[in-house]
């Protein structure tokens, strides 16, 4: 890792601590599954630790994750289904249940499968004086580009391919940009490459994503892509340099660090609702937080009017539950919760959250 790219992992760091976190995240399927190389057609068993080891790295956030025989003696006891496809290849699905019991026992992280969404917009430069935004409709744009040179380059696809097979292999949502004529004639590619980003921010508000990651690549015919990156969340901005694959990897590595959990020790939090108007609300709210990856227990502990106080367990610090909360804006805070002054486990009295539930979530 360059020392640019160690500098933005600190700052992520803590920005993970001190930042606010408003998402509409999205649900990410096959988290539990994987495609993996056929080994023995006679014996496609052989390729089940290769799975699980791809399927580690998305659940437990942790790109470096690999099956420790020790840890994992038999990955085929985990196996739910598999099927052998045309290409030489297995597809294989683990076992949620069983494996995520596996983590805690391990006291691995797991990342949930509500996950952020990232907007890329990838500034591709080929060296000859053109640069353009890779997209859902790519096109040569303002700021640079040839006249009469309009359309995706050569390598655009596979600069894509690459960027989407990074994402995917994380557990990424990740959107490109239609690049149509309204954002052709609302960005600035040359302000863009020369690190101003308010055009970018600007196109962006219509995605409504949680994170918008910006890639200046310089393309060259006979060397390796070379990116620099920048990270908007929050208000905030990162810069680091890499290659294609290390945006979608740095921007995971962030995410799962704010809110992937090991199961530690059981931790018990109040959260205290509002407008819970009718047994509609109520079922629908009782259901949110049942499917919350952190909620481990879930019971009423009071009820007056419209306000319902539950007794949850939870997995985790107060911060990682709240951003978890975050992630599907059915619950908006009322009051700013007081910082605990130790952590959750070693506080006199349950750490106590004031929301209210969303009309119609």
């Amino acid at each position: 890792m360059s020392p640019v790219q160690t500098k933005f992992v600190a700052l992520l760091a803590v920005v993970a601590v001190v930042t606010g976190f408003d998402a509409f995240a999205v649900r990410v399927d096959n988290l539990y599954a994987a495609s993996v190389p056929l080994k023995n057609p006679a014996r496609p068993q052989a390729s089940f630790d290769v799975a699980l080891a791809q399927v580690l790295i998305k659940v437990t956030g942790r790109r470096d994750a690999v099956v420790d025989e020790e840890k994992f003696p038999d990955a085929g006891r985990l196996v739910q289904q598999y099927r052998i496809g045309a290409d030489q290849t297995v597809w294989v699905r683990f076992d949620e249940v069983a494996l995520r019991r596996e983590l805690d026992r391990l006291g691995e992280p797991v990342w949930g499968s509500e996950r952020p969404t990232t907007l890329a917009w990838i500034i591709l430069d080929d060296g000859f004086g053109e640069r353009r935004v890779l997209g859902g409709a790519s096109a040569a744009m303002p700021g640079g580009a040839v006249p009469g040179k309009a359309g995706p380059g050569a390598n655009d696809a596979g600069l894509i391919e690459e960027l989407q097979a990074t994402a995917d292999t994380r557990g990424l949502p990740l959107l490109l940009p239609l690049v149509d004529r309204q954002e052709m004639s609302a960005i600035s590619l040359r302000d863009v490459w020369g690190g101003s980003v308010e055009t970018i921010e600007e196109a962006s508000v219509r995605y409504a994503p949680d994170a918008v990651l910006i890639g200046r690549v310089r393309s060259m015919a006979f060397d390796e892509p070379v990116a620099r990156w920048t990270l908007l969340l929050d208000g905030e901005r990162f810069d680091w340099e890499g290659d294609v694959g290390s945006g979608a990897n740095d921007v995971a590595d962030f995410f799962a660090a704010r809110l992937a959990a090991s199961v530690g020790a059981s931790n018990r939090v109040l959260l205290s609702v509002d407008d819970v108007v009718n047994l509609d609300s109520y079922g629908r709210l009782s259901a949110y937080l049942e499917d919350l990856d952190l909620v481990e227990a879930i019971a009423v502990d009071t009820v007056d009017g419209n306000r319902v106080v539950f007794s949850l367990k939870v997995r985790g610090d107060l911060q990682r539950f709240m951003r978890n909360i975050a992630l599907q804006q059915v619950l908006t805070p009322v009051d700013a919760p007081r910082q605990p002054d130790a952590p959750l486990g070693l506080q006199a009295e349950a750490p106590k959250l004031h929301y209210r539930l969303v009309s119609g979530s």
